[in-house]
């Protein structure tokens, strides 16, 4: 019994170190969608202030600077998302198994698409104002872990 425990715990702690390695924090930088890319992908640097594609504990914000759809073909993994309500443009989350990502989401005033097939989602908290959307389409999972704030006005 001894040697399947000590098997099961480093099992354990080898998922842990190669899950933590998929993104390592470089301290928080805020990144604009400014649409300059020639795709609406959200992982081509052109697309991007500075032209970088935001990482884990980047803070990214849409904020009419562009009315450049975005898409999120793959998982992502950042610290906040803010969405202006000058920002004209949608936002799409799609991809069987594809996953966001995010302390915080304020959707104001444009609307965000997590797509059919994609992943569980866990968001610490969403807020929706200004008449914007935030759609969790069919077969997928959206975990909110602290809140969530709808303002209908």
């Amino acid at each position: 019994m001894k040697k399947q425990k000590i098997t099961f715990l480093a099992l354990a702690m080898a998922t842990a170190v190669s899950l933590g390695a998929q993104c390592v924090p470089n301290g928080t930088t805020t990144r604009t969608w400014d649409g300059g890319g020639s795709t609406e992908s959200f992982y081509e640097a052109d697309n991007w202030s500075g032209n970088t594609v935001p990482d884990c504990d980047d803070n990214i914000v849409f904020n009419g600077t562009s009315a450049k759809d975005c898409r999120m073909d793959a998982s992502v993994q950042v610290n906040n998302i803010n969405v202006a309500s000058a920002y004209n443009g949608r936002i799409y989350l799609q991809g069987t198994g594809n996953t966001l990502t995010a302390n915080n989401v304020t959707v104001n005033g444009t609307y965000f698409q997590l797509g059919s097939e994609t992943g569980l989602s866990v968001l610490n908290t969403l807020s929706v104002s200004n008449n914007g959307w935030f759609n969790a389409a069919s077969k997928m999972g959206l975990t909110i872990n602290n809140g969530l704030n709808i303002d209908l006005a």
